[in-house]
């Protein structure tokens, strides 16, 4: 899956993840307790290290339901009004920078707590997570496996999966004209794999580094905020190109999407705008 796709997979489960107003709510309550179980996922976390980080997650949480969730209503409520109309290059550019800058100043909020608790980590959770991580790339590295026709394949299944959970049936010229727009391509499976790798072959030897929680923190900020230092050469090379492909694929797809699956669009954001602002009106 490319960056484009995923931060569109994103703005889908962002959106829709949850079917009901009061499901969305109790989520959002119990987010701190998803927060942990990942991290936890990732680290097999001592008790120690589990009761410091319940109390910081619960901390962040704090922060973003009073400062982020109002930005989120206000990025829906203008968001809303675009879908009135077919969205464009400019709409799209738009949507990946408010992402950007959410998931950006999340990061940055987590990132001082996150820095004291590296340090603390020890060499059978580093194993642990080398494990995790290689768990993670099972995807990536089954598709490197697959013949153009069978990535081309689970490629349409699960972006006419996506589309059709959140947006209702598509007719069968909608998905012919998908089906149409749709290419893959085998050497960027590769290079995505081998790019994730990198990252995570960094992010260990920052555990195994001995660096203080001043020099982690500034490592994870300088990555957080120049994400491309991450990149590998080819990935570099290929990464434009590929975003410039699949946000084509969305404006076509988004320009065929009929007045029915638009009203269901709108109106699971509206949703999402009054769950929100429910949770904002509690915190205060």
């Amino acid at each position: 899956m490319t960056i484009a796709v995923r931060r569109w997979a994103f703005f889908f489960i962002f959106l829709f993840l949850l079917s009901g107003c009061s499901r969305t709510k109790i989520a959002y309550n119990f987010s701190d307790w998803f927060l942990l179980k990942r991290v936890n996922h990732y680290f097999n976390l001592t008790s120690e290290q589990e009761s410091v980080l319940k109390k910081n997650i619960e901390s962040l949480l704090y922060w973003h339901r009073k400062h982020e969730l109002p930005k989120i209503i206000e990025y829906l409520t203008q968001l809303k009004i675009l879908l009135n109309n077919n969205l464009t290059f400019e709409d799209i550019n738009w949507i990946k920078d408010r992402h950007r800058g959410f998931w950006k100043r999340f990061a940055r909020k987590a990132a001082p707590d996150f820095s004291i608790f590296l340090p603390t980590v020890k060499e059978e959770q580093i194993q642990h997570l080398k494990t995790r991580f290689a768990e993670k790339n099972n995807t990536l590295v089954k598709q490197t496996g697959m013949n153009d026709q069978e990535l081309l394949e689970e490629t349409l299944n699960w972006y006419l999966g996506t589309l059709e959970k959140w947006l209702g049936s598509f007719e069968p010229a909608q998905k012919d004209k998908i089906k149409s727009l749709v290419r893959v391509d085998s050497d960027w499976v590769r290079i995505k794999l081998e790019n994730r790798r990198f990252f995570q072959s960094a992010f260990i030897d920052l555990l195994r580094s001995k660096k203080t929680e001043n020099e982690i923190h500034g490592q994870i900020i300088h990555w957080i905020d120049t994400p491309e230092n991450l990149w590998l050469p080819d990935f570099k090379i290929h990464l434009k190109k590929k975003q410039d492909e699949w946000n084509k694929i969305i404006v076509n797809t988004l320009s065929i999407i009929n007045p029915e699956q638009k009203l269901i669009l709108r109106e699971k954001i509206q949703h999402y705008i009054d769950d929100f602002q429910d949770l904002v009106d509690a915190g205060t």
